[in-house]
Formats: C-alpha cells, structure tokens, sequence
C-alpha cells in the first residue's frame, strides 16, 4: 500500500495511514488478506506454511527449531498487528480517492 501511495509522490509513514484503509475498500480487503496471510491466520497459505514448517521439526532431536518457529511467529504478529492498527482503526488524515 505505502509503496502505490508513494508513486502519487506523497511521503508517508504509517503513522500518516492511521483510518486508510476505509477509504480504498479494495485496498483494504486486499492488504487484510495479505497481512492475515503473513500471520498464518488458518485456512490462508501462510498458515500452512508454517503448520508443515512445524509439523516437520517437531521431532524430538529438532525441539528448539519449534521454538525459534514459534519465537518467528509472534514477532512477526506484532508487527503485523501494528500496520493492522494503523492502516484500519483511528481517524483518516489523508483523503484518498480509490478510482
């Protein structure tokens, strides 16, 4: 999304994004989708990637690579829900036209 709005040659942060989302309906469904997908929200593929990741190196001699897995994981979910947080919820402060 930033890198559209950028090529408009606006100069944005994601804090500049806060409310976006409900201004470009397509942009929005697009980039939730993706974004549930780089969490590994079930039945989209990124959750079966890493399901099988998982399932894979759960042997007994491979433990701690679950562990890193899993540690991935929930960094990668923070992150997420913070682009989440600004892309979908508060105030708009651009206007943005979708055409």
């Amino acid at each position: 999304m930033l890198p559209t709005l950028r090529i408009k040659s606006w100069d944005l942060d994601y804090r500049d994004m806060e409310g976006i989302g409900f201004s470009l309906p397509l942009t929005l469904i697009s980039t939730a989708i993706l974004l549930l997908s780089l969490i590994g929200m079930p039945p989209l593929l990124g959750f079966w990637s890493k399901f099988i990741y998982i399932f894979f190196t759960a042997l007994p001699d491979h433990a701690y690579l679950v562990a890193i897995a899993f540690l991935n994981s929930a960094i990668s979910v923070g992150y997420y829900a913070r682009a989440f947080r600004y892309i979908f919820f508060g105030t708009p402060k651009l206007k943005v036209e979708e055409k």
